[in-house]
């Protein structure tokens, strides 16, 4: 049930940088408060007004937006997140906030254009750090040049040795944006010298319900078990379709 049942979060008034829609939350308990993050546009069918925001509430009902509203913008120069940033994924690490994020912009080492995670940190919910890039797709493994876009939806959770990093990878090849992996990556500093795994973790293959898209992961340490939920669905290609939340657990005891 919905509690409460009016939205927490609403969209802002006509003319605000997120006039036309609030999507994509995200929530972490910092500091004794409830920080939210979200995607927000004032253009629902222009995603380069697409912007992160931030928001924060001591019950975790009533939130007020903050005044430094978006947190992270595109920057609009020939950088990681040249043209699009949204989907933020937080975690608290070293008594940190870090904020991963998706970014559309152009890798000038490839000569393309390549969607990547960003990261940017505060001490106390309110400074936030220059936004800088933190993972690029493996181009051995995702290619730009075999229509692999690169990576979307960040999910992170902290554990002993450091920042594991979840993302799904999205292709074009059919000609059309699909997310069509989960992949994962960790680092010790949260920031830098990512180690990326050899293969993904699932393909939209592996199930009946994911034969267009595989998305969307979410761990969550459990004692000692981290499970790690995503979605998918198979629209347009089985009757009924069918949209789904999966689940795989990964044991982390000695």
């Amino acid at each position: 049930s919905l509690d409460p049942p009016t939205p927490i979060l609403d969209v802002g008034p006509p003319g605000s940088w997120d006039a036309d829609g609030v999507e994509t939350p995200a929530v972490v308990f910092f500091q004794g408060q409830y920080h939210l993050f979200y995607t927000g546009y004032s253009d629902r069918l222009n995603a380069l007004t697409y912007r992160v925001g931030h928001a924060t509430s001591t019950d975790g009902v009533t939130f007020s937006k903050d005044p430094a509203n978006p947190i992270v913008s595109p920057s609009g120069a020939l950088d990681f997140r040249q043209s699009l940033v949204g989907e933020p994924g937080p975690v608290i690490f070293n008594n940190q906030l870090y904020l991963y994020f998706t970014a559309v912009g152009v890798d000038l080492s490839l000569g393309a254009g390549l969607q990547t995670i960003g990261v940017s940190t505060s001490a106390d919910g309110t400074t936030w750090s220059t936004p800088a890039l933190a993972l690029s797709p493996d181009q051995t493994q995702y290619p730009v040049g075999a229509s692999w876009a690169g990576y979307s939806t960040p999910n992170a959770v902290a554990l002993s040795d450091g920042v594991h990093l979840f993302v799904d990878v999205a292709s074009t090849a059919s000609g059309s944006w699909l997310q069509v992996r989960l992949h994962h990556a960790h680092s010790a500093d949260g920031q830098t010298a990512w180690v990326q795994d050899g293969a993904p973790i699932r393909s939209y293959t592996d199930f009946t319900w994911t034969q267009r898209e595989i998305r969307s992961p979410d761990a969550m340490l459990d004692g000692t078990l981290l499970r790690l939920f995503f979605a998918g669905d198979n629209v347009g290609l089985a009757t009924p379709f069918e949209f789904g939340i999966g689940q795989m657990t990964c044991n982390l005891a000695p």
